[in-house]
């Protein structure tokens, strides 16, 4: 039985890595390919679930790519810009406040469950678009863009999840808040000491206390009631602000390697995501609603982008097309959302297949817009500065 077992866990290592990284050639992004192979595995074949240990590897999965997130999010550039992205940024709050009150109106949700709803239709992942870019034909400027827009979406997104996770009760938000405040006032103390007194003595350490802390901080998030991501995006914020600390460490090398372990680890949390679900999820009602989200809400996304960009850089329809589906994926965070909509305050089954459904196609659009030979010629970039 245990040499099955083995047999199978290897054979599903192998697909994760081999089937998705193949598909990539039909612009299908291989978190969605791991996604199905998890679907496809929780509907015709119980060899594959591994359910402990695939909880685990998805742990590592989700911390990884959003310490990385906050690795890359590098505050002092997005200072320098942040009249535009204070733009944009309030752009989407309108976005998101209009998709909450039709929430509200359509479907007679709790405030609090309709602005999660939101937050998953509306936010973008920005680790997986970050792992996209190198891929999509952008200029630099537009990467500049795309990385500080869907960075800083983000950051306001965790803040709003955190409040509306909490929002039922004042008494645990007042709680929660001020755990997440002595959190954040205790990693600095914890960066300094392992940097005086283990990082002198234990060469190439600093990448497993990275790992470590985002995983530990992130269940700590995730017992204040939010989720794992709030915990590790802290801590990446922290490895970015306190890396001067560790003279020993070879910034690149470290974040490197954490890119290798985010891409190791990643596909089991996709996988362990469609693996927790069944095919009756897509009925003919989710698949419709699914459709009619995608057609409604990505131009509804689209329109502040639009205006922005033509109003403040004049640029062309073409252009602005090209950064505003380059931020539409929310694979990450419209799973997570969905997952905590479904398991904690009980979605209706077909909303939540609905925007499982969107999640999937607002994630494949992009690949297989931005590779079409229309938009293969990379403008001539303006001044960002």
């Amino acid at each position: 039985m245990e040499e099955v077992i083995d047999l199978s866990f290897v054979a599903l290592v192998f697909g994760l890595f081999v089937l998705p990284r193949y598909l990539e050639r039909w612009h299908i992004p291989a978190g969605i390919t791991a996604f199905g192979l998890g679907l496809a595995a929780a509907s015709c074949c119980q060899a594959f679930r591994f359910d402990q240990l695939l909880g685990f590897l998805a742990v590592l999965g989700i911390s990884s790519l959003f310490l990385l997130a906050g690795i890359e999010a590098d505050l002092s550039e997005l200072k320098k810009v942040w009249r535009f992205l204070a733009v944009h940024v309030a752009g989407t709050l309108g976005v998101l406040a209009l998709i909450t009150t039709a929430a509200l109106q359509l479907f007679d949700l709790p405030f609090n469950v309709a602005g999660l709803l939101a937050l998953a239709l509306a936010t973008p992942s920005t680790g997986f678009i970050l792992d996209a870019i190198p891929s999509l034909p952008l200029s630099e400027e537009q990467r500049f863009w795309v990385k500080s827009k869907a960075i800083g979406t983000e950051l306001v997104a965790l803040l709003i999840m955190f409040f509306l996770l909490q929002s039922h009760s004042l008494e645990k938000l007042s709680l929660s808040a001020l755990g997440l405040f002595l959190i954040i006032a205790v990693l600095p103390l914890v960066f300094m000491g392992f940097a005086k007194i283990v990082s002198p003595h234990a060469k190439n350490s600093e990448f497993s206390f990275f790992i470590v802390l985002a995983v530990l901080v992130g269940i700590a998030t995730k017992r204040l009631g939010t989720y794992y991501l709030v915990g590790a995006f802290i801590v990446g914020l922290a490895v970015q602000r306190f890396e001067d600390l560790f003279e020993v460490m070879n910034a690149h090398k470290v974040y490197d390697a954490l890119k290798l372990f985010c891409t190791f680890f990643v596909p089991f949390y996709f996988y362990r995501a469609g693996n927790r679900l069944s095919l009756d999820v897509f009925s003919t009602e989710a698949l419709t609603g699914g459709l009619a989200l995608t057609l409604i809400i990505v131009p509804l996304r689209l329109l502040p982008v639009f205006i922005q960009r033509r109003m403040q850089f004049r640029e062309s329809f073409k252009q602005i097309l090209t950064v505003g589906i380059s931020i539409t994926p929310t694979l990450v965070f419209g799973l997570v959302i969905a997952e905590i909509l479904r398991t904690r305050y009980n979605l209706a089954p077909d909303i939540f297949g609905a925007l499982v459904t969107y999640t999937i196609l607002v994630t494949i659009i992009p690949g297989f817009i931005l590779r079409n030979s229309r938009f293969q010629d990379i403008p001539e970039p303006h001044e960002v500065f």
